[in-house]
């Protein structure tokens, strides 16, 4: 299945407030993940819009012990503030593929030791023949439920 995006996608996340990145089970798309852009909301949630993109393809890549499925999610508040979101979302055109990456338990001796656990989220972008990586956020935490992946129980 090939989803690209549409001339309606890049425009509604050049104007969003917020980006929701989703993946697992309860996505409603064939792949499992999609983008939700939230657009105004300043006059409080009866103005807040929200715009779906279903995303390619997504994928875990799991370096803990846990051999589970798993749910994803990261938020990008004010993302015309956040530097790295803004630079995707003025980089991609309309007919690139987007696809999602999140590694989960990147760690390593020092977070290991500190009992922290490090997840990572990549959004690739296609464009003709070309494959280009973002790197969007990196979340070191407890492993509680508010870890950015979660395995599902």
């Amino acid at each position: 299945m090939t989803i690209t995006l549409t001339p309606a996608d890049t425009r509604a996340m050049r104007k969003a407030t917020d980006l929701c990145f989703d993946y697992g089970s309860h996505v409603q798309s064939p792949s499992l993940a999609r983008i939700r852009v939230i657009s105004g909301g300043r006059g409080g949630p009866q103005a807040e819009q929200t715009y779906v993109i279903n995303v390619e393809s997504s994928r875990v890549d799991n370096y803990g012990p846990t051999m589970r499925d798993f749910d994803a999610f990261h938020m990008a508040m004010n993302c015309q503030h956040d530097d790295h979101v803004r630079t995707l979302i003025h980089f991609v055109k309309p007919g690139d593929r987007i696809g999602f990456r999140w590694v989960r338990n990147n760690a390593s001796p020092v977070t290991n030791e500190a009992g922290l656990v490090r997840d990572e989220f990549y959004i690739d972008v296609a464009r003709k023949d070309r494959r280009h990586t973002f790197l969007v956020h990196v979340a070191v935490g407890l492993d509680n439920s508010a870890r950015m992946v979660k395995a599902t129980r």
